[in-house]
C-alpha cells in the first residue's frame, strides 16, 4: 500500500497522508513532505464540483487520545517512583525476614480495575 502511494506522488499525483491515532510516530512529522507525500494533522479536500470537505481522523475528539502524551508521561513517572518505593519495601521486608511485596504489582491491579468500573 505505502509503495503504491509512494509511486502515485512519484508519478505527480498529490498524496495526503492524514495521520491517525495508530501513527504516532508520524506526529512529528506534521507539515512535512516526505517521499513528495505531504503529512498532515487535517487537510481540507476540494471535490470535483467545488466542495470542500474537512479531513481529519475521529481521534482529534477523543480525550484519551488527546491527552495520552501528558498520562503517558505522568504514568512512566509514577512508575519510577513507585518502583524506587518497592525496592526500600523489599529491602525493609527482607531484613525483617518478611516476603518481597509488589508496590508496582498493586497499583497496576488498581489501576486495571479502576478502568474497568468506567
Amino acid at each position: 500500500m505505502l509503495r503504491t502511494q509512494v509511486e502515485r506522488a512519484q508519478n505527480g499525483v498529490r498524496v495526503v497522508y492524514v495521520r491517525s491515532n495508530h501513527d504516532d510516530a508520524a506526529r512529528e512529522f506534521i507539515g512535512m513532505s516526505i517521499c513528495r507525500i505531504e503529512i498532515r494533522r487535517q487537510h481540507v479536500h476540494r471535490t470535483a464540483d467545488g466542495r470542500r470537505l474537512l479531513l481529519l481522523h475521529g481521534d482529534e475528539f477523543d480525550p484519551e487520545v488527546r491527552c495520552g502524551r501528558l498520562r503517558v508521561w505522568v504514568g512512566a513517572g509514577i512508575y519510577n517512583i513507585a518502583l524506587q518505593i518497592n525496592h526500600t519495601i523489599d529491602c525493609v521486608c527482607r531484613s525483617l525476614g518478611l516476603n518481597e511485596r509488589s508496590l508496582t504489582a498493586w497499583l497496576k491491579q488498581r489501576v486495571s480495575n479502576a478502568r474497568g468500573m468506567r
